[in-house]
């Protein structure tokens, strides 16, 4: 397991699977129903190959003295494509900071980008029985995981057949920075990677590489920031670059 590509701050850190489940769990209350961290990895392993999905790498961090969870799965999923493959992300706490999440997303293999989608989604308050459900939220979860490979692939060709030049990208910029996608502090990281990207792959002038920009500047925030401006980002770019009609509907878990 490796985490050097988690950028970690306000006192969080790379974790291990051990010192992952050594966090205590907190006691359950009749409002409050906690998941141990460690359950919802242990889910993820036992039900991804149900799916024909297999875990591939698994990264882990831990922030609030252990209190908050961030982790990306790496799936191999028989894609066949050669620069991208499905990950999903999640995120878990014990001091109630926020729900639990886990989402789809795609991993670009030259440079290590995340992108998480709203599309496949698990969000669920810690209450109720929640910790009955759980495996079978995870499993739906993953059989719209198996799924998202349309999705992503659709969305992949699509962005790198769409041809584009500065005055449409710094409109995006744009965009995203009014929509809170990126903070200001980001926006010239974002055009430095567009005008002159860090890898040949996103040499060409097309919303692949601009998307690439993107997450490439997120890599610079937090596990936290970069979930949630991924999240944000996908949606921005499906609404610029992708024909609604284009678009399956969204699999959410609840």
């Amino acid at each position: 397991m490796t985490n050097s590509n988690l950028v970690l701050h306000a006192g969080g850190w790379s974790a291990t699977e051990e010192q992952v489940n050594a966090v205590e769990v907190p006691v359950r209350t009749t409002t409050y129903t906690p998941i141990a961290h460690g359950r919802v990895v242990d889910h993820l392993r036992g039900l991804l190959p149900q799916h024909g999905l297999k875990l591939d790498r698994l990264q882990l961090a831990l922030s609030a003295n252990g209190q908050r969870l961030f982790g990306v799965a790496d799936v191999v999923n028989g894609t066949g494509r050669p620069d991208w493959g499905l990950a999903i992300g999640f995120r878990n706490s014990y001091d109630k900071a926020f729900a639990l999440n886990l989402c789809a997303g795609s991993r670009v293999f030259v440079c290590d980008n995340l992108a998480f989608s709203g599309e496949v989604q698990l969000r669920r308050k810690h209450q109720g029985s929640l910790d009955v459900e759980l495996p079978n939220l995870i499993n739906d979860l993953i059989y719209g995981v198996a799924a998202f490979k349309q999705q992503i692939t659709l969305q992949t060709d699509t962005f790198k057949a769409t041809n584009i030049g500065d005055l449409v990208a710094h409109d995006v910029i744009c965009r995203a920075l009014r929509a809170g996608v990126i903070p200001a502090s980001s926006t010239a990281v974002v055009l430095n990677q567009w005008d002159e990207a860090k890898h040949e792959e996103f040499a060409p002038r097309n919303a692949w590489s601009l998307f690439n920009a993107f997450t490439e500047a997120a890599k610079l925030r937090s596990p936290e920031l970069q979930f949630r401006s991924t999240l944000s980002l996908n949606r921005l770019f499906n609404s610029v670059f992708v024909p609604a009609a284009q678009l399956p509907d969204s699999i959410e878990a609840s």
